[in-house]
């Protein structure tokens, strides 16, 4: 039975995928711990109980929203060293810099599954951690996007060029 941390920047509950995944570990007989930012949501979907799930609060949008993400950084070094998982699978664009150190400094294994990759990032705050983010998968096990052709897109544009 392996420990598998699932860490999302944002509601897990809005990525049918990510609790899917999570439910699958948990049948599998997989020790799963859940991180995001939950907030109540309309027909959200069912967790099983078995799963433990570490609430960070509510996203903040701005300066502040800047200032969280940074904080974040340290709360899952903090979090991935007290649960020790065998694995981390992170989510999107904004998880991966938090887990990539995260994994690094506690020597676990990093899967980056990204789902909606972006070519072209929005404003400031997106095109630096979107930069970021192509520097960070490197250090991951392997990657996975569900669409072939954003994954080719991805590879195409990373410093690292991994098998697609």
């Amino acid at each position: 039975m392996k420990k598998i941390l699932l860490f999302v920047y944002s509601n897990p509950e809005l990525y049918p995928p990510t609790i899917n995944a999570a439910n699958i570990f948990s049948e599998k007989g997989h020790n799963v711990i859940l991180v995001g930012f939950l907030s109540e949501i309309p027909g959200s979907i069912k967790i099983h109980k078995e799963i433990r799930i570490i609430n960070l609060g509510l996203l903040k949008l701005g300066i502040h929203g800047v200032f969280q993400y940074l904080r974040t950084i340290f709360r899952l070094i903090l979090i991935t060293k007290k649960n020790s998982p065998d694995w981390i699978i992170s989510y999107d664009a904004y998880a991966s810099i938090i887990t990539a150190i995260s994994a690094y400094l506690n020597r676990i294994k990093w899967v980056y599954y990204q789902h909606d990759y972006w070519e072209n990032p929005i404003g400031l705050w997106q095109k630096i951690i979107f930069k970021l983010e192509k520097k960070a998968v490197q250090s991951s096990e392997f990657w996975c996007f569900p669409q072939h052709q954003r994954a080719k897109e991805f590879s195409k544009n990373s410093p690292k060029k991994k098998e697609v």
